[in-house]
């Protein structure tokens, strides 16, 4: 019986745990949320691809990788938004290059820009809808 009880009394202590840790805004679970919700995620997964597959297809060209600058200008001129995508492969460009990218990675650096965007407008401006 006390074991029954130990985890039943163990399983309040960390839901509680648990839920204080999101509310105080845990980098891990409330960013996941915003990323994933977030337009520059939405955009940015697609530019991914498309980085991607521009990637292999220089690769299939036999065209060295080697100069970072010239392969992102190359690929990035294609892309809607070539500052973005220059940010994006400037960061990433061994994982690109090896075809490692994941979509962790990108979550992980959309985090980072939504993080950067928060500290530089800190009164949440971009609050209209």
């Amino acid at each position: 019986m006390s074991s029954r009880f130990l985890t039943k009394l163990f399983l309040g202590v960390g839901g509680v745990l648990f839920t204080t840790h999101i509310a105080a805004g845990s980098p891990k679970t409330d960013m996941t949320g915003v990323v994933s919700d977030s337009p520059m995620y939405k955009t940015l997964k697609n530019s991914c691809k498309d980085i991607q597959c521009q990637v292999e297809e220089l690769k299939k060209q036999g065209k060295s990788l080697d100069n970072q600058d010239e392969t992102i200008e190359t690929i990035c001129s294609k892309q809607l938004d070539s500052g973005v995508c220059k940010a994006l492969m400037v960061g990433n460009f061994e994982k690109f290059k090896s075809g490692t990218f994941s979509n962790t990675d990108l979550m992980e650096y959309v985090a980072h820009q939504i993080a950067k965007e928060r500290k530089e407008n800190p009164h949440g401006h971009h609050g209209h809808h």
